[in-house]
């Protein structure tokens, strides 16, 4: 085929091809305005206010209609009153970068009634309230994201059954973060808490989350609760302290004073880093099996007082790693299922799969 060929197949399939659409030429003069559907048709919002949420004799603002709610101005809060109180179901309240801050003897600054169920508080900043942060301790399948809350003289976030609280901050507060059954805490940091950082009960989920320097432990998890990679830091007694077949996985815990993790009964501690815990402490340690029944496999802990410290009988302890701990690597009570304890020199010849290994 030649070039010119070619040239009038080109021209033949352009004049094949379909129109394009296009806007007008010459479109009409005046500003560029939308064609869309307003915002305000799509999403309306009630602004929060005396004429549209009115207090009442314990709250500042009270929602009682289900909707979505925004602040427009930082709330101010009042001697024995509640903030905001959700009175209603299927209420979503945006801060919108604003601020509720507290006076000396307020509650809370959000708290939702028992049977406001679904409930969401989103972005922006609580401070120096007496009461809690956000408490919807009460109300179920709620959701709490990107709020920042500092100087509660309670707990930061309280989440009750199927909550989640992500991307949350909590600082110098009573407590952090409690959360019931089935509730998730994801992405959240509690920073110099005067008590625990989080605590989760009866089947809680907690992922990466960060505790630091909280004066007592830095997570607590009882009944089936599980931590997955999250970080234990600087913390007064515990890192992380596991009770009733609670699990950590991957989890890690730095220079807290007494233990980096701390396991009672029927625990699982699962690939987890334990480094320079127990130096407040003279019997400190890395990780410490209180109770029986727990597994405590795969793990590395490295400087600590003590490595791996058990004083109750009946736990499986199997492939861990320990280095540089300076008392001892393994203090183990017997009645233990543990697998051999073997020096770094031995692992190229040895043959058992679930040795702990000392180097």
């Amino acid at each position: 085929m030649n070039a010119r060929t070619r040239i009038l197949g080109l021209i033949v399939l352009c004049g094949l091809a379909p129109a394009a659409v296009a806007g007008p030429l010459h479109p009409p003069a005046g500003p560029v305005a939308s064609t869309g559907t307003p915002l305000s048709e799509m999403e309306p919002r009630t602004v929060i206010g005396p004429a549209t949420t009115p207090g009442d004799a314990d709250s500042v603002y009270r929602i009682t209609e289900p909707g979505s709610y925004v602040l427009a101005a930082n709330v101010i809060g009042e001697d024995g009153k509640k903030g905001i109180e959700i009175a209603s179901p299927g209420v979503s309240i945006d801060l919108n970068g604003f601020s509720l801050v507290g006076v000396p003897g307020s509650l809370a600054a959000v708290r939702s009634e028992p049977h406001a169920s679904g409930a969401s508080v989103s972005n922006g900043s609580i401070t120096d309230w007496d009461g809690a942060g956000v408490h919807l301790l009460s109300s179920g399948g709620c959701h709490v994201s990107g709020v920042r809350v500092a100087g509660s003289g309670s707990t930061a976030v309280l989440i009750g059954d199927g909550g989640l609280v992500e991307e949350c901050v909590a600082v110098g507060s009573t407590y952090g973060y409690y959360l019931l059954p089935g509730a998730v805490a994801r992405g959240c940091t509690a920073e110099s808490m005067l008590y625990s950082g989080f605590s989760a009960v009866r089947g809680a989920t907690l992922e990466g989350c960060a505790a630091e320097n909280c004066a007592s432990d830095g997570f607590s998890a009882r009944g089936g609760s599980v931590l997955r990679g999250c970080t234990a830091s600087a913390n007064g007694v515990d890192g992380i302290h596991l009770d009733r077949g609670s699990t950590a996985i991957e989890c890690v815990a730095v220079d807290n004073a007494s233990y980096g993790i701390r396991a009672d009964d029927d625990c699982v501690v699962l690939s987890c880093t334990a480094l320079e815990n127990g130096d407040a402490s003279s019997t400190g340690a890395g990780i410490f099996l209180f109770g029986s029944g727990s597994r405590v496999e795969g793990n590395h802990t490295a400087l600590n007082k003590i490595g791996i410290r058990a004083t109750g009988s009946g736990n499986l302890i199997i492939r861990n790693s320990a280095r540089g701990n300076t008392a001892n690597s393994f203090s183990l009570a017997g009645g233990n299922a543990a697998g051999p304890i073997i020096a770094g020199s031995q692992v190229a010849t040895f043959a058992n799969p679930n040795c702990n290994i000392a180097y």
